[in-house]
């Protein structure tokens, strides 16, 4: 029997190492998947420099041309490892190269340490790195380059090239996910045959389709929160399988929440970062801990931009979600491939199922003028304006039939979108763009305001109508405008119908209050146009900023943030519980309505004094009740209380619906306070000149 290759070591045939005249000598000691698992040796295989007792002379080919990243990641780790090129960073100040650190992945998803990442700082020479070129650490000192074939001293005779070729598919997965968007799929190898001094296969190493889509019980409705709290699953189960240790490093220092590696390739997308309780440091910044779930987003659904350059692209419709480690592209169908939305907003359309309005506004406008782009008609959906250039001069606005402004893009990126006629609006100043998807359920005109020198370029705007042709009527203060298929009010009437004389646009989605000009803001709005309350924001404030918790808070979904442990604060439990400014100016606006009124600032600032922690388990309940201390209008009557309930979840969804700051609260505000801050309150009540109304 022959033990070498009873024991899988190469050929002599192959010639990757040993001398020319001997063959394997050395190898046959043992095996080539024995040598390179033992650490000792393991250098042999990804050096050609190599002057120790263990030296072998490598000669005629190199491993890399004979064997692919992912076989050799399999001899230094064992089976079901596989290559992982490095995510590279955007205008990082140095570049790495095709030839620099990768790591080897475990891709055996019923193990344990499923997706841990081993790190290696250079690629086996002789690999693969662009067409006659592989990576070498024989001329600059061992620091790996990709060099062409005619510079590496080998004979060009040896480098074969065998274009890869994909084996067939194998069998589908289950579902992997029962809620909150899981993923099915199936595999294929580029190994049929595997490429030689070749790129691998061109095409999808898996075919996949959406599952379970429902969202879980905890999901954020935030993409972006979601993403966090995907990574915070993986780095529970890192540490609870111990893979820390694996990679060598303290678990203690590492909590159970992670983030994305980096949001810049198809690698980093989906890989995760799991962060220790003192930030990043260098020993860990390379590091990559583990994979995001299959069936994480990896290119937003809600990213607008993303939309926008869909819509130009032909690409309306798709995203990104993660399988397996890889950010790949799903169509409209929730199918992995490329199947698009028309313009008509029909996965697969061709554009025939509506009219389709394009056009570009290249009128001259004259320095602080403003003029109309297009008057787009109730029904328009999929709707985008757009010019290319990053001037800070021009914005884009949007205005009544009656020439009353709704919104100017001024200084913003619209995360939150604003709601009018029917569709909710996201735009960017910067990015110089409009977008709905609509319908419209009453006329809009869009505008170009000229607000410096810098002459129109061109603006682009597409919009889609229904075939049918509208119909409708108005009562006896406005005329039916068939063109734009809505109501044309009379001078002084306003709205849909031209039924009011109320000209107020109200924010979120809130209606006009009935007996007065102001708008009736509900729930969880506030203010004289119906602003989300912090901490609410997106479509009509139904989601919440975060909803991942550290520190072991637990998230108040009635609230929109999280049930702190003694000592912590902020939405996320992430802040000591302090006041950030001196304890006299936060009271003194506590005293001033500022907790509801500036609600976000506060948050910020004034933890304490705002209620939003529980720093001592003797606590004060202070009730705001209208009067006019600070000049705001409001008082505080202290109310001592022996409860310890640890309820420092600040719900301003409770809270009634201020107007602007100093208004008064119509309903009673719970502020949790230490004995010593109530000493203070008192304190400076006596002191003030407004305190006799309170004695």
């Amino acid at each position: 029997m022959n033990h070498d290759a009873d024991m899988g070591c190469p050929s002599p045939n192959d010639g990757i190492m040993g001398s020319k005249t001997s063959g394997w000598s050395t190898c046959s000691v043992d095996s080539m998947h024995s040598l390179v698992q033992n650490t000792a040796q393991a250098g042999c295989l990804t050096t050609t420099d190599v002057s120790s007792a263990l030296a072998m002379e490598l000669s005629v080919k190199w491993p890399g041309m004979i064997y692919t990243n992912d076989e050799i990641c399999e001899f230094k780790r064992g089976p079901g490892y596989r290559f992982r090129k490095f995510p590279l960073r955007k205008n990082a100040h140095t570049t790495l190269s095709s030839c620099s650190l990768y790591s080897c992945i475990n891709m055996n998803v019923n193990s344990t340490d499923y997706s841990i990442m081993f790190n290696y700082p250079t690629p086996a020479d002789g690999s693969y790195c662009g067409p006659e070129m592989v990576c070498s650490s024989k001329l600059l000192g061992g620091v790996s380059q990709c060099i062409y074939w005619n510079n590496t001293g080998l004979d060009l005779s040896l480098f074969e090239v065998v274009p890869g070729g994909w084996s067939d598919w194998g069998p589908n997965t289950t579902c992997s996910r029962t809620c909150g968007t899981g993923i099915i799929y199936r595999r294929r190898t580029c190994n049929n045959p595997k490429p030689k001094n070749s790129a691998s296969c061109e095409g999808n190493e898996y075919e996949s389709v959406l599952c379970n889509t429902q969202a879980c019980d905890n999901d954020p409705d935030d993409e972006s929160e979601l993403l966090i709290a995907r990574a915070s699953e993986t780095c529970a189960t890192l540490k609870a399988n111990r893979v820390y240790e694996k990679l060598g490093l303290s678990a203690s220092i590492y909590g159970d929440f992670g983030e994305q590696f980096n949001p810049y390739d198809d690698y980093g997308r989906c890989e995760v970062r799991c962060k220790s309780h003192y930030g990043h440091s260098g020993y860990d910044y390379y590091q990559r801990f583990g994979l995001l779930p299959d069936g994480t987003p990896c290119q937003s659904v809600g990213d607008y931009e993303n939309i926008v350059l869909g819509l130009r692209s032909g690409r309306y419709g798709q995203y990104g979600r993660c399988v397996q480690g890889y950010c790949q592209m799903f169509g409209c169908d929730n199918v992995s491939g490329t199947k698009a939305k028309d313009e008509c907003g029909l996965c697969g359309g061709t554009n025939t199922t509506c009219n389709v309005v394009t056009g570009v506004f290249t009128e001259r406008v004259t320095r602080n003028t403003r003029k109309v782009v297009d008057n787009l008609p109730a029904g328009s959906f999929n709707i985008l304006v757009y010019f290319y250039y990053p001037s800070t001069d021009n914005a884009l606005e949007l205005y009544t039939l009656e020439d009353m402004l709704v919104k100017t893009i001024v200084y913003e990126h619209l995360t939150n979108p604003f709601n009018y006629a029917g569709g909710y609006w996201y735009g960017s100043y910067y990015k110089k763009f409009l977008y709905t998807e609509g319908p419209l359920s009453r006329p809009v005109v869009i505008k170009y305001y000229q607000r410096g020198s810098h002459p129109n370029l061109g603006v682009h705007y597409a919009y889609s109508l229904p075939l049918d042709n509208c119909t409708g009527s108005c009562g006896s203060y406005g005329t039916w405008n068939q063109t734009l298929c809505g109501c044309q009010c009379n001078a002084g009437y306003y709205g849909a119908a031209c039924d009011t004389t109320c000209n107020k646009i109200c924010n979120n989605g809130m209606g006009l209050k009935s007996t007065e000009c102001g708008c009736d803001c509900q729930g969880k709005t506030y203010g004289s146009t119906c602003e989300c309350r912090y901490p609410f924001k997106g479509k009509d404030c139904q989601d919440c900023k975060i909803r991942t918790c550290k520190n072991g808070g637990t998230f108040n979904s009635t609230a929109c943030r999280c049930s702190c442990p003694q000592g912590y604060g902020n939405l996320d439990c992430s802040s000591s519980c302090k006041d950030k400014t001196d304890t006299t100016t936060c009271v003194i606006n506590v005293g001033k309505g500022w907790c509801e009124s500036k609600n976000e600032q506060m948050e910020t600032d004034c933890y304490m004094s705002c209620g939003l922690c529980v720093p001592d388990p003797t606590t004060v309940r202070a009730v705001t009740q209208p009067s006019t201390i600070g000049g705001g209008g409001q008082s505080i009557t202290t109310i001592l209380s022996t409860s310890i309930k640890n309820d420092a979840a600040f719900d301003n969804s409770q809270k009634s619906s201020s107007e602007n700051d100093g208004l008064t609260l119509n309903n009673a505000v719970v502020l949790h306070v230490p004995l010593l801050l109530l000493v203070n309150v008192l304190f400076w009540l006596l002191l003030s000149d407004s305190s006799q109304q309170l004695l």
